[in-house]
């Protein structure tokens, strides 16, 4: 599940969230009471009251201060997964989110976070920073529209000759990695350069970081 929203609220003033995302190198959660999933995705839930963490707050993460999110819709993805599945994707696939900051997105290059594609047991959950030069872009689409087709929330994208695993997942190290445009009747292949994996976790239980 993935969404944007906007943060009301704060027990504390100013809100302490960064206000250039450019570097981002640190991970915020928050630690909601219980409440359906389900009523949050067919609407029935459009705000909720939740602790924010800097860090992860079961991996030792630090209250920061109580806040009201306010979810936009639509959502971003649901996608609910299915238990008969025993293979992950292979090659290496990730799904892009637009950082919407103004700081974040130039004529030069384009910010976005990438979500690892869970699909099969135990496999690993992994969010990175990235960014994408649409000039190091090849499509068969109209370079005037090739920005907007990079700013789609969700699009989904394979790392041809990198295996779906943990060991070889995307972090600082793999730097300039060379990605294709998935269902894309344009053909796009792009090359983007890791800044950093904000976290990783691994299934089943998605507790232990991945460099455990």
């Amino acid at each position: 599940l993935t969404f944007l929203a906007l943060i009301t609220n704060s027990t504390v003033n100013p809100l302490p969230l960064p206000t250039n995302i450019t570097q981002i190198n640190s991970q915020w959660t928050i630690q909601p009471e219980q409440w359906s999933l389900n009523n949050l995705i067919n609407g029935n839930i459009t705000e909720f009251r939740t602790k924010l963490y800097t860090g992860n707050f079961e991996q030792s993460g630090r209250y920061l201060c109580d806040v009201t999110v306010n979810i936009i819709r639509p959502l971003l993805s649901v996608i609910q997964l299915n238990e008969s599945e025993v293979e992950p994707y292979q090659p290496l696939r990730y799904s892009s989110y637009l950082l919407s900051n103004s700081t974040a997105t130039t004529d030069k290059q384009i910010h976005f976070y990438l979500l690892h594609q869970i699909r099969a047991q135990p496999d690993f959950d992994s969010i990175v920073h990235v960014v994408i030069n649409p000039a190091n872009c090849t499509s068969d689409i109209n370079r005037s529209e090739l920005n907007n087709l990079l700013q789609q929330n969700g699009n989904e994208w394979a790392f041809h000759g990198i295996d779906n695993e943990i060991g070889t997942r995307l972090t600082r190290a793999s730097e300039f990695v060379r990605a294709q445009l998935l269902g894309d009747i344009y053909s796009t292949v792009c090359t983007m350069y890791v800044i950093a994996e904000i976290q990783c976790t691994m299934g089943p239980d998605f507790y232990d970081t991945c460099d455990v």
